[in-house]
């Protein structure tokens, strides 16, 4: 375990300005597509599962930042959440058109927020 004044020279974590915007915005393009998939009316067989848990940690992600970023400063280790919550944020352009290709059945992308340049043709 670490002594605690080593862990107090740390540099603070810069978080940028337009991390809360960014994070609200990706999980209401989720919730549009969990919506959308919603209203489709699927058979269980054909929703998979493994891309729905993908997109639900991803959201579970998203809210844990923004909580965190409601935190006290110096309560939390502000680096790694920055650094972990940039890797998730990555990650959504890459799941979302999977997700649309694996529902292409009346997929309707419902978020004004929805960026048209990850979706697939």
């Amino acid at each position: 375990m670490r002594h605690a004044r080593a862990m107090g020279h740390r540099a603070p974590a810069c978080i940028p300005t337009d991390l809360r915007p960014r994070l609200e915005t990706a999980r209401l393009d989720l919730l549009a597509l969990f919506r959308a998939l919603d209203r489709m009316d699927l058979p269980p067989a054909e929703i998979p599962q493994r891309l729905i848990r993908q997109l639900f940690e991803l959201d579970a992600d998203y809210a844990e930042a923004l909580w965190a970023l409601d935190q006290p400063p110096a309560t939390l280790d502000m680096p790694t959440m920055l650094r972990h919550t940039l890797i998730a944020l990555e990650q959504l352009p890459e799941a979302a058109p999977v997700s649309e290709r694996s529902f292409r059945r009346g997929f309707i992308p419902l978020s004004r927020n929805w960026n048209p340049r990850f979706a697939t043709s």
